[in-house]
């Protein structure tokens, strides 16, 4: 039985050994324009279709950058996650099978952060439903990683 906890002392290890196996073709990814910030308040309903507000902070980015931060946000909506990635992917066929590596890697690395950050968050409540997506989606990296199957 493979211990694929946080508390493995050799997580972080594997953890930076799952990033660097994918680093080269990550780095070779396109740039996109990203938000950086897609979360509700910056949405605004406007003539029956939603407006991204609130762009001081454009940057570059992979281009699944704004569409992860999204579709950790709607844990409690699978229906809605779903259909984003299937959306997100086929914007994005030109990637194709780096489309899934860019995915997959930034869910981690977001998900790391988060499980990093989240004893400082002050909402604890609005925190919870994220922490426990993000410790699913890094002991599922850490499980596939220790398999041979990164």
């Amino acid at each position: 039985q493979l211990n694929t906890t946080l508390k493995d002392p050799k997580a972080g290890e594997d953890l930076t050994s799952w990033m660097k196996a994918r680093q080269e073709r990550f780095d070779a990814l396109p740039a996109a324009l990203a938000h950086h910030e897609p979360y509700a308040p910056h949405f605004l309903l406007h003539q029956g279709r939603l407006r991204l507000i609130d762009w001081e902070n454009i940057n570059w980015a992979n281009p699944v950058s704004d569409a992860t931060v999204l579709w950790l946000r709607a844990a409690k909506h699978p229906r809605w996650q779903k259909k984003l990635y299937q959306q997100w992917k086929r914007r994005w066929s030109s990637l194709g099978a780096d489309f899934d590596l860019a995915w997959e890697t930034d869910l981690v690395v977001r998900s790391a952060y988060t499980l990093l950050s989240a004893p400082t968050y002050p909402d604890k409540a609005d925190m919870r439903q994220l922490a426990q997506l993000s410790k699913k989606i890094v002991v599922a990296a850490l499980k596939k990683h220790r398999q041979g199957r990164s």
